[in-house]
């Protein structure tokens, strides 16, 4: 819960609005944001309280897509009649690390905070826009979004305006928000099925939804399509949404034109999603439409986003040409690992490639195999907006990865393997196996010299007998970078204890790093990617203090 201060200190006075903002763009172009990342009264939804949107006079965004997870600074002139801390409060669902606000001649540079505003320090308004040319090294686009991202840890005099539980109460927020419209339409729909008959299934109803909401993110970001969007007629606009992403069209019948008006209308005057997240729309699909005689059958536990991010920033990528940004995710439900992949990958790419080339490179880069032919749609869709406005194709193969060559295939292509595979036995195998146990013994020969691995497995994994023969080919013939032991219940949907494993092929041995994220730390680690126990060890000591245990003791 953001803590939203309600004091009032001093009242200002109007003021040039114009001549105030002109500087402070040069300057942060100056430190290396392109012109279409600085914008002028940038509209964005108010998440907090009643629906209604705000206007920012200036919004800076890292990177596309434009939304709360990309921006990094914002400068609002502080409207009359309102206090600092009212402006301050008024802006916080735009999302920024941090933001200027002008109060005729002087500037007041604060940041937002899970815990309310705070402020950082002030300057005479016509010094501020040097006194960010000289931040330059440290708040280029690069660099804020790395750290924005979970990529890159603060630097020490980044720390107090880059609190990354914003970032996750913001989408707590989103998500309630979506979720809350989405159920509205789902208890709609359940009306007029009792009364009509009509038999809408769950994936209908998903890819229905899914493009009217895209219709809706497309309108609230003044993308226009061929055609038009008109949500007075949802079949035309489904139609025109699947034209312009190459989605497959559904069969729609003509007794249910009344309810899909409905459903249009209803999304049309919900709130803005002109800076809503792409993970937002994950979140529904794994909380609305997953059934949990699904969830059962395949083992659906689904990667919170921020731990696919962390996952991603523990791989040091840095090192690879773009060249070897080739990755793999072998069971990948609705893609949260590649969307993570695709942000990170984003960084790394040079800066003047323009988005189609990106979109070229994305889709080349990034693999996912997975079982379920519905998550495969949704996965798609997902990546389809991570990428927003690019089109499809996405290179998602519907197979089970335990069957045929799909995984050697794919395995053999990349440089990267990463996943959160589910836990469950593999159905009709004997002896029983489970799932990661196979996948690790398959996968693991065939990842190439200097290929990276990030994966999420069960806790007995780092000491169980049933996994020794896997620990110890990850032990002799991989260079261990990082071991976390995580506790229960931070996957929604999954109680186990896990552990989360990155390593590289190698025959070089160096120090891993082995952290321990315990119950009491849970929320911490959740919100701010808080580890309380962290240790560093030569990799030996597992292969001979342990026994090829992978565990380190907390001291």
């Amino acid at each position: 819960m953001i803590n939203i201060i309600n004091q009032l200190p001093t009242k200002v006075t109007p003021f040039d609005t114009i001549n105030a903002i002109a500087p402070f763009i040069d300057a942060f172009a100056y430190i290396g944001f392109r012109r279409n990342q600085i914008i002028q009264k940038y509209e964005f939804q108010n998440l907090f309280g009643k629906d209604n949107t705000r206007t920012v006079d200036l919004g800076i965004f890292g990177r596309e897509p434009f939304d709360y997870k990309s921006a990094c600074f914002a400068v609002q002139i502080v409207p009359e009649g309102l206090s600092v801390v009212e402006t301050a409060n008024s802006i916080l669902s735009f999302g920024a690390s941090q933001f200027f606000l002008i109060l005729n001649g002087r500037t007041e540079r604060w940041s937002h905070t899970v815990s309310g505003p705070k402020f950082q320090d002030s300057f005479p308004t016509q010094d501020t826009p040097n006194f960010i040319r000289a931040n330059r090294n440290k708040w280029n686009p690069e660099s804020m979004m790395r750290i924005r991202s979970g990529f890159q840890q603060p630097l020490p005099e980044q720390i107090d305006f880059v609190d990354l539980g914003l970032i996750s109460a913001l989408e707590r927020e989103a998500a309630n928000k979506t979720d809350s419209l989405i159920k509205r339409v789902l208890s709609l729909t359940e009306s007029y099925d009792k009364k009509h008959r009509f038999n809408f299934d769950a994936q209908s109803m998903f890819k229905i939804l899914f493009s009217l909401l895209t219709a809706k993110l497309l309108t609230d970001r003044g993308i226009s399509l061929k055609g038009g969007i008109d949500f007075s007629k949802p079949v035309e606009t489904v139609k025109a949404v699947n034209a312009f992403y190459k989605f497959k069209n559904q069969n729609f019948n003509k007794s249910t034109d009344e309810l899909l008006t409905e459903i249009s209308s209803m999304i049309r005057e919900s709130f803005s999603f002109k800076n809503l997240s792409v993970d937002t729309l994950t979140y529904v699909y794994e909380n609305t439409f997953v059934t949990n005689d699904k969830r059962k059958e395949y083992g659906i536990h689904s990667t919170p986003s921020y731990l696919a991010d962390f996952i991603i920033a523990n791989l040091p990528l840095n090192d690879l040409p773009p060249e070897k940004l080739n990755l793999l995710d072998p069971m990948c439900g609705h893609s949260i690992f590649l969307i993570a992949a695709m942000r990170r990958f984003r960084e790394l790419l040079p800066s003047k490639w323009e988005g189609p080339q990106r979109h070229k490179f994305f889709t080349e880069s990034l693999h996912g195999i997975e079982i379920d032919a519905f998550a495969c749609e949704v996965a798609r869709m997902c990546l389809t907006l991570a990428d927003f406005p690019q089109p499809d194709g996405w290179d998602i193969r519907h197979q089970d990865v335990f069957k045929g060559n799909i995984l050697k295939e794919l395995a053999s292509k990349v440089t990267i393997v990463v996943g959160n595979p589910p836990f469950e036995d593999i159905p009709k195998m004997s002896p029983k196996t489970p799932k990661p146990k196979e996948l690790l013994n398959r996968i693991l020969p065939i990842i190439p010299k200097g290929g990276l691995i990030g994966i999420v497995l069960p806790k007995s994994f780092l000491s169980g007998n049933d996994y020794k023969n896997e620990r110890k080919y990850f032990l002799d013939e991989f260079t261990i970078i990082n071991v976390i032991e995580l506790p229960e219940r931070i996957f929604t949907h999954a109680t186990v204890e896990t552990c989360v494993v990155t390593a590289q092929k190698s025959k070089l041995k160096k120090k891993a790093k082995y952290s321990i994220i315990d119950r009491a730390s849970r929320d911490l680690f959740k919100s701010k990617l808080y580890i309380p126990y962290v240790d560093e060890v030569k990799q030996e000591y597992f292969t001979t203090t342990q026994h090829n245990q992978i565990i380190v003791p907390i001291l």
